[in-house]
């Protein structure tokens, strides 16, 4: 008796992965004819910025002021004033941030921040 049909006897050996062979791990797509298999497309990303953002929170009594800067420059500070306080942005630069608080029992505050070398953030007074 055999096992197939024609009479002979097949031997089935497990071939290597991805060879196609039995046993086989890999997975292929079929296509229809005539056309051409592509491997799947990704929206554009923006080019990897050059310096990492840096961010930084200045907590004082007249209220918080925090600053991000991204490829050396600041954006635009958030501003949060202490109840009783006001807070005023007196300057943003590129490299430089001033923020005056007013009221409380302290009087005026200030706050100066700068981007220093290498991207650091330096709070000043």
């Amino acid at each position: 008796g055999s096992d197939t049909p024609g009479g002979g006897s097949r031997t089935t050996r497990p071939g290597p992965a991805g060879s196609g062979g039995p046993g086989r791990s890999a997975t292929t797509a079929a296509t229809a004819p005539g056309s051409v298999a592509t491997a799947p497309t990704t929206a554009a990303t923006r080019p990897a910025s050059t310096t990492a953002p840096a961010s930084r929170i200045v907590r004082t009594a007249g209220g918080t002021v925090t600053v991000r800067a991204v490829e050396g420059a600041f954006l635009a500070p958030v501003v949060t004033a202490a109840p009783g306080w006001e807070a005023e942005v007196r300057k943003v630069e590129a490299t430089r941030i001033e923020v005056r608080f007013r009221g409380g029992e302290g009087g005026d505050l200030t706050v100066r921040v700068t981007l220093g070398a290498g991207g650091a953030i330096v709070v000043e007074g």
